[in-house]
């Protein structure tokens, strides 16, 4: 099925804070459908920013056969349910218990989606403390990139330190959205 139809039925509508705005706020769904569509068999992933879980389940849905695990710095939204569906460690995604915490449930992941803390800096040490589980040919995204005129070499030479391809995906002519930027690494 099409990510994008997926996505529509993870949508928060009740409670706007409880996210799913993949497809609704930010404009995604798309770039999501084409980086990720070689990943979706048998894929382990791990997203940063759980909240209550829709964008897992939504992942769960278009990778059936895949393990998908969560990190969040709180599981004030989590449910019984959730934690029984899902791997879901809680932790600062840039602190290195964070990452032994995930390691315990895969010692590496195919695709790393970073939609947590939306401020660079944390953004940027997310990534030093993710992106060496990241499995070689693996897939890491950082959603919600705000400022990134300001940050733009940031994000780039984080990909160079790392020997990593990178791409910038700016969607914010779509919606309007000032941080509706995603920065899309390749091992």
């Amino acid at each position: 099925m099409n990510l994008g139809a997926i996505a529509e039925r993870y949508v928060a509508t009740e409670n706007k804070d409880r996210h799913g705005d993949k497809l609704t706020t930010h404009s995604y769904m798309p770039t999501y459908s084409r980086v990720l569509r070689r990943h979706r068999r048998e894929c382990r992933l791990l997203e940063v920013g759980v909240a209550a879980g829709l964008s897992l389940r939504m992942w769960k849905e278009w990778m059936p056969d895949s393990l998908i695990c969560g990190l969040d710095c709180s599981d004030e939204w989590f449910t019984e349910d959730l934690q029984n569906q899902f791997q879901i460690a809680v932790g600062h995604s840039n602190v290195p218990s964070a990452r032994a915490k995930v390691q315990r449930f895969s010692e590496f992941y195919d695709v790393i989606i970073d939609d947590g803390d939306h401020n660079p800096s944390i953004q940027v040490g997310t990534f030093h403390n993710l992106f060496p589980i990241l499995a070689p040919g693996g897939t890491y995204v950082i959603e919600d990139i705000p400022s990134i005129d300001a940050w733009r070499h940031e994000y780039i030479m984080l990909g160079e330190q790392y020997g990593a391809n990178v791409e910038i995906v700016d969607l914010r002519s779509i919606k309007g959205r000032s941080d509706d930027v995603l920065a899309i690494y390749t091992k």
